[in-house]
């Protein structure tokens, strides 16, 4: 499972969570997400974090700024 949660000015705004299969020794693996379409300006910060059965913790972030 894979869970992309998007907060922007303190709020969530976006949350989505899809099934995901590793593809090994496929290279990169792409998977398509719901759109969002921002109504207020800020900086909104993506978290991926994916869940698949082992000890660590996969997460990644990144942020987009949206200008007013």
């Amino acid at each position: 499972m894979a869970t992309v949660v998007g907060v922007q000015n303190g709020v969530e705004v976006y949350n989505q969570t899809i099934s995901i299969a590793d593809m090994v020794g496929g290279g990169h693996s792409r998977f398509r997400l719901p759109s969002y379409l921002p109504v207020a300006p800020g900086e909104i910060v993506w978290t991926v974090t994916l869940s698949d059965d082992d000890a660590d913790m996969d997460t990644g972030t990144a942020s987009t700024r949206i200008d007013p």
